[in-house]
């Protein structure tokens, strides 16, 4: 067997935690090479293999070694056994080593057979295999080759073997296969109870580890916990499905707070992609299957995700597309939110498409307690389908796939919704700061302070007050410069050209207080000569303060938003800043907000989701994101490259 030492071991065994609470250890199988192995009894070609050890002492112990090729799975070993017990019909009664395999279904699951390999006594028994599969009986395996030759000044005997993939159910997937080895050791005589040393145990042939071979997709998978400095105790969802290209399977793993995909078509079976799930914890990915949502005949990947940050919970369903290799999330429904106040959730249910109509995903109203349009003050985050309430429009929607994105194919309107329109829609007026109409002091145009003195009167606002921020440039309307001030946490807008200058414009700025505002300037971002306003104001939540940018364009009729991003967190000592500046964008200029750097926490430690649940744009992590310029798309800034 030509195999060097160092690739058996390329891949380093896992602990691995299956149906039976102890120690499981994955098998190393190298790639046997174009020589391939003789098998013949002597082990000659297995010289530089690292040899396993099963057992500890010469009454009954294992050294075993594995090797594949394209067409076979190998088998080396030294039994040391001081009796061999065999009899003329082979069975579970007597000495054996036994494989346990277990190879993927096209449809899901793992076929499970165990090959039973008999050494055979010279001059009075031959050596045999037979197999096991689906609780049947032993039945012998004719291209299961055994042979067995003695061990050299000890107890017990050699044994090679060279099993077939093809003599196995799920043949074509055997790089995503499991399996254990074990010695079976009856002493006495046939029937006696048998000492049992087993690499792995599992009631379930899918619990089974992984087969390790070399430069295959399992072994891509202890390639990428390795990366990710986890081990496979980590791994708290595996499967294995049709995701792409042709008809062989790939196998998805959800580990720690990743979502890892392998299989013949990466980088030629050895290597791997992943995505960095929004969560914070592993125990936040509440559910995990492979399911045909996009009626394509390839499976995508459906998570069921539970985020928790400062301001609540809220559950996720979301589908990741997997035909790629390259995991990218393209949908997500809000199922549930959590305040302190009580909890909305709505209802999900996934029905198969008829004939070749993908699936459809329906989401219905559900229950809410302690919430109502009242007090329920949550806004959609960007990117997800907000959550059905009980007191909105809508009782009822259904999204099917339509070759670009899963659209909205249905919709039942909610019949209750009336009942709920008016307070809604007054808690909706009295939660969210309204700009102040127009000011008109005179028929004919005034002076700037005479307008400055109108709005002091009408806000209240001391005359010795000074404010904090005055910007004079082309704001709105017409090419005449606009004043812009900042008293306390108004913003006030007038000028010659504004409302033909009888008037002016404010509007509250959504902070508690003036002092929380921490920056203000303005630049034209939209290109249309004008500027517009950007507001950094700084937001405190139990022991956490964020800092959040807000962007405004103006018009005759008041400050539409633009943009609402979160631009810095910390905590105590710990802190991220993302940088915000403004860049050169031919003509105008472009919002750009790059990642900055992090004090105090890193990719292990930060203990937030990596988006936001209220409505603000995320804050950008300097672990995992780049920076993002915006641009103007006519209603918002949008994020791009």
């Amino acid at each position: 067997m030509q195999v060097p030492a160092r690739a058996a071991l390329a891949c380093a065994a896992l602990l691995w935690v299956g149906d039976v609470a102890r120690a499981q250890h994955a098998l190393n199988v190298p790639a046997v090479g174009k020589a391939g192995v003789r098998v013949d009894g002597d082990l000659g070609d297995w010289r530089g293999v690292a040899f396993k050890t099963l057992g500890d002492d010469d009454a009954g112990s294992l050294q075993y070694a594995l090797g594949y090729d394209g067409q076979a799975l190998y088998v080396g070993a030294r039994v040391l056994d001081d009796e061999l017990v065999r009899g003329k019909h082979p069975s579970a009664r007597e000495d054996a080593l036994v494989l346990a395999l277990a190879l993927p279904r096209a449809g899901g699951g793992f076929a499970g057979s165990e090959i039973w390999l008999y050494a055979g006594i010279p001059g009075e028994q031959a050596s045999v295999a037979a197999i096991a599969a689906g609780g049947a009986a032993q039945q012998r395996i004719p291209a299961v080759k055994v042979v067995e030759g003695p061990l050299a000044g000890r107890a017990g005997y050699v044994l090679e073997a060279r099993v077939p993939w093809n003599a196995l159910a799920g043949a074509g997937d055997f790089m995503l296969a499991r399996g254990a080895i074990r010695l079976h050791d009856v002493d006495g005589k046939p029937g006696a109870r048998a000492a049992v040393h087993a690499s792995a145990r599992a009631e379930r042939a899918g619990a089974l580890p992984p087969l390790l071979c070399e430069g295959g997709p399992n072994a891509a998978i202890a390639d990428f916990l390795r990366a990710k400095d986890l081990t496979s105790s980590s791994v708290r969802y595996d499967r294995v499905g049709d995701a792409m290209g042709d008809a062989r399977l790939e196998r998805v793993v959800v580990a720690g707070t990743f979502a890892a995909i392998v299989g013949p078509e990466i980088e030629g079976g050895s290597g791997f992609h992943f995505q960095d799930l929004p969560v914070t914890m592993a125990s936040a990915v509440q559910r995990a299957e492979l399911r045909d949502l996009s009626g394509d005949g390839k499976v995508e990947l459906a998570l069921h995700l539970r985020q928790q940050n400062e301001l609540g919970a809220r559950e996720l369903w979301q589908v990741i597309e997997l035909s790629s290799g390259k995991p990218r999330p393209v949908f997500a429904l809000e199922l549930r939110k959590e305040t302190e106040q009580g909890h909305v959730a709505a209802e999900l249910d996934i029905t198969p498409g008829r004939g070749a109509a993908p699936p459809s995903i329906e989401v219905r109203i559900g229950s809410a307690q302690g919430l109502g349009p009242e007090n329920f003050r949550e806004q959609p985050a960007r990117g997800v389908e907000p959550i059905l309430l009980p007191w909105g429009d809508t009782a009822r929607r259904v999204y099917r796939w339509d070759g670009a994105r899963y659209a909205v194919a249905e919709q039942e309107p909610n019949r209750a919704a009336h009942a709920a329109a008016e307070p809604r829609a007054q808690a909706e007026a009295s939660s969210q700061p309204k700009p102040e109409p127009a000011r008109v002091v005179h028929e004919q145009p005034v002076g700037t302070a005479q307008l400055v003195a109108a709005f002091r009167a009408a806000r209240g606002i001391d005359p010795a007050l000074r404010p904090r921020y005055v910007q004079h440039a082309n704001l709105a309307e017409d090419r005449r410069i606009e004043s812009l001030m900042l008293f306390g946490k108004d913003l006030l807008v007038l000028g010659k050209g504004y409302r033909g200058g009888s008037g002016f414009f404010y509007y509250s700025l959504p902070v508690h207080d003036g002092s929380d505002i921490q920056r203000v300037f303005t630049g034209d971002v939209t290109g249309d000569g004008r500027r517009e306003l950007f507001v950094r104001f700084k937001q405190l939540i139990g022991d956490v303060q964020r800092e959040i940018l807000l962007g405004y364009s103006f018009s005759e009729q008041g400050a539409q938003p633009i943009l609402a991003v979160e631009v810095r967190r910390a905590q105590a000592d710990r802190s991220i800043g993302n940088i915000v500046r403004l860049a050169r964008d031919g003509d105008h200029w472009a919002l750009q907000i790059a990642p900055g750097s992090a004090r105090g926490w890193n990719a292990r430690s930060y203990p937030f989701v990596a988006e936001s649940a209220d409505g603000y744009g995320p804050l950008l992590l300097p672990w995992k994101d780049r920076a993002v310029r915006y641009r103007f798309d006519g209603d918002q800034l949008l994020a791009g490259q």
